[in-house]
């Protein structure tokens, strides 16, 4: 509010009331346009000494300021000079001093403010030829007077002293110092700008704390002022002396607060060219997380670079920016571009790379603009194929095209597929699906060779973690590639898989086991000699029996052993029993057919008959089949009429037949009779 428009005293003429006018330095009524004459009071002397009272608090000499105000109230304690002499007295005490002091200062001040508010609240003529009667030369006065009537919060008395000062000519420090205060809290700009630039007059480090902590930036206007304030006041003299006191304090502003970059700039700037190091790992994220204009990164790059950084460091930059939500594609590539021009290299670990490539907030497109970036920045080999190798294994993306792209270009990227990253991915992931093969026919596209993994398609097999179609796809893709099944992998998977029929495919992914064999055959793995009893005795439930399986495993040299035949004949149901059973009995290995016993309890009697004895009791296979079972077994020595043991003592087999024929099949007494069991009855 302008000093011409307060209220004064009344027109002697009409009554009306009093402004005051500036330009003429008089008081003229507002209704009848009369100017007043002030007449100065018989304490017109007071004036002179308020006002070496006031310069003597400026310059710190308050014993000599507290003799002026004694002075004063002595010519008249209640004139208004005396009573803001009085108040600025109370109000250096209260700020100078703590504790007790402190405490009496503030009782006093209030006690004077009341009296003020009541007496002389408006700026009348006496206060206005008061301030005028300080002179031209007065900065430190008025200074004073500004933040004492803020303080008191009389804002007309604050805008008339604003109007009175030129803060570039104020000497005292201390008078700057809560000037500044005053100036950011009422958010004057101009009077900032003019106590900053009285800069061999303020206490550059107060100064400093004063713009960072009490400057609040509420729009973009207000940002640029202050980044401008920083440029002003942040330089050696004011930054190390808070830095000594307190190495923590830049490194929490860059974390803590709100200012926007610009400012955060300005200071980092000022920082670097002193002897202040600051830690750029902790700070560097606040950075991220408002920057995203390519233009200033040039600039943030130079001043962070301006010192030398520290591996760590370096690497805390790349690793924040590639991973930081929020950080562009364009700026990303800036920051390695500027590292790769000037040859800044940091090492990155494979997690950084894999955590960016997490991102959601970048396209799969965009992710592999960033990696171009780094064809011809140093990362190792090792990292390389673990980026390879954590991204083919671990990650999975909502679009299998992105997935893809990725993918291709990693691939590109390590000079040579590590055999476990392949081995990894072939026998543990399942995210690709269907599309697995693709990505394997990918990888075998960039060189790798069935001599690297040479058992891989066996153990792909062995351990297959997917389903039909997928695993049909895969193993076509590394058959052709020249990968062979090895035999011995073959043999341990039907060990494995040998009860696993094609009803058993929901639980149990994958191909059946005979079109394994099939394949596997196929891609060069000869079954072992061992490959059909291995098979047969593997079988938990003889009902799987699988002929094509045999006929595979039979195709070449085999053997099988007694026990395992025993258990083929008498467990298992097999279609083709006539052809099998004979090539069986030529191949059988081990001890003879004739020393396997098979107990058969009938009530308490335990009787112990021959493998053909038993097949004849317990068989379900049709007359002719029997018929040719018996004829192979006895062409091999065993004889329907050989003794069998009862509960251990040697008796006819025809008698065991005799006590049991009423359960016997018909075939089984036909073929008894054929073989002339019962001629002596």
């Amino acid at each position: 509010m302008a000093a011409d428009k307060y209220m004064a005293m009344s027109c002697q003429r009409c009554g009306g009331q009093l402004f005051y006018d500036e330009a003429k330095k008089h008081w003229r009524c507002k209704y009848c346009g009369t100017f007043a004459n002030v007449y100065e009071d018989k304490n017109n002397d007071i004036k002179g000494i308020v006002r070496q009272v006031l310069l003597d608090i400026a310059r710190g000499d308050l014993e000599k300021a507290k003799k002026g105000l004694s002075d004063c109230e002595k010519r008249n304690h209640t004139n208004v000079g005396t009573l803001i002499a009085r108040i600025c007295i109370n109000m250096d005490g209260f700020l100078s001093t703590g504790g007790l002091e402190q405490r009496t200062y503030i009782s006093n001040m209030k006690a004077d403010m009341e009296q003020f508010w009541k007496s002389y609240r408006k700026l009348g003529p006496e206060q206005t030829k008061l301030y005028e009667s300080f002179g031209e030369d007065s900065a430190d006065v008025y200074a004073q007077l500004l933040y004492v009537f803020d303080f008191m919060r009389l804002d007309e008395h604050v805008d008339f002293c604003l109007k009175k000062l030129d803060a570039s000519q104020v000497r005292s420090r201390k008078i700057n110092t809560r000037l500044l205060k005053t100036a950011i809290n009422r958010g004057l700009s101009e009077l900032i700008d003019q106590i900053l630039s009285n800069s061999g007059r303020i206490d550059h480090p107060d100064a400093l704390q004063q713009i960072i902590e009490g400057f609040d930036v509420k729009d973009e206007d207000s940002g640029k002022k202050k980044a401008v304030f920083i440029t002003k006041i942040a330089d050696k003299e004011s930054i190390e002396p808070i830095y000594s006191r307190n190495p923590h304090y830049f490194n929490e502003y860059f974390v803590k607060t709100t200012d926007p970059v610009s400012v955060k700039t300005e200071l980092l700037r000022a920082i670097q060219k002193t002897e202040v190091m600051l830690d750029i790992g902790s700070i560097w994220g606040s950075f991220l997380d408002q920057n995203d204009d390519p233009e200033r990164t040039d600039d943030l790059i130079d001043i962070l670079f301006s010192k030398p950084l520290s591996n760590t460091d370096l690497q805390t930059i790349l690793s924040d920016a590639l991973t930081q939500e929020g950080t562009s594609k364009d700026y990303l590539c800036r920051i390695v571009s500027i590292m790769n021009e000037r040859q800044l290299y940091a090492s990155v670990n494979s997690k950084v790379f894999l955590d960016f490539l997490a991102r959601t907030d970048l396209s799969s497109s965009e992710k592999r603009v960033v990696l171009e970036c780094f064809q011809t920045y140093p990362v190792s080999n090792d990292v390389r194929n673990a980026v390879l190798r954590g991204y083919l294994c671990e990650a999975a993306e909502s679009n299998p095209d992105d997935r893809k792209e990725i993918i291709e270009w990693l691939l590109g990227y390590v000079p040579a597929v590590s055999t476990q990253t392949v081995e990894q991915y072939v026998l543990e992931c399942t995210l690709d699906g269907s599309g697995k093969s693709e990505i394997v026919q990918m990888i075998l596209d960039h060189g790798f060779k069935p001599a690297y993994a040479g058992n891989l398609l066996g153990n792909y097999i062995s351990h297959c973690p997917d389903d039909e179609k997928t695993e049909d796809g895969v193993f076509n893709v590394l058959k052709n590639a020249g990968f062979q099944m090895d035999s011995h992998l073959l043999n341990e998977y039907v060990s494995k898989h040998a009860s696993n029929s094609t009803d058993s495919r929901e639980e149990q992914p994958g191909m059946s086991p005979q079109e394994v064999v099939k394949l596997s055959v196929d891609a060069g793995a000869g079954p072992l000699p061992d490959a059909l009893d291995n098979y047969l005795s593997s079988l938990q439930n003889p009902n799987e029996f699988n002929p094509e399986l045999v006929n595979i495993f039979s195709s070449s040299s085999f053997y099988l052993r007694a026990s395992t035949y025993g258990y083929y004949l008498l467990r298992m149901q097999d279609p083709a029993r006539t052809q099998h059973n004979r090539l069986f009995v030529a191949h059988i290995q081990g001890e003879p057919l004739s020393t396997i016993r098979i107990s058969i309890n009938v009530g308490e009697v335990k009787n112990e008959l021959s493998l053909l004895q038993a097949y004849l009791v317990t068989s379900e296979d049709s007359y002719e089949v029997m018929t040719s079972v018996v004829a192979d077994l006895m062409s091999v020595g065993l004889n329907v009429k050989d003794d069998i043991l009862e509960n251990g003592a040697r008796v006819k087999f025809k008698k065991f037949v005799k006590a049991v024929e009423s359960q016997l099949s018909p075939q089984c007494l036909r073929i008894c009779r054929d073989n002339k069991l019962f001629s002596f009855f």
